[in-house]
């Protein structure tokens, strides 16, 4: 409770599969984005953060079939990831 006797609720945690689906609404979505935020009880920030997130973990990497390739990921943890094909 707040000096001004005023009771603040927390918004209900989601979890990473639920703010998937939330996103996926909202590439159907018809209208704005604030629109789209107030029917779900949510901030247009963590829309935004959860999007970018949702973008960053799925990226489709593809190389022609007829050329030899060496991919060497390097991670901001040091972790290397290093693709090969002859």
């Amino acid at each position: 409770m707040s000096d001004s006797g005023v009771v603040r609720s927390r918004s209900p945690r989601r979890g990473a599969a639920r703010w998937r689906e939330i996103c996926e609404e909202y590439e159907r979505f018809i209208g704005t984005q604030a629109e789209f935020c107030r029917l779900h009880g949510i901030t247009g920030g963590s829309l935004r953060y959860w999007r970018l997130k949702q973008e960053a973990a799925f990226v489709e990497v593809a190389a022609p079939e007829t050329v030899a390739w060496d991919v060497e990921l390097v991670f901001g943890d040091g972790t290397v990831l290093r693709l090969r094909k002859s």
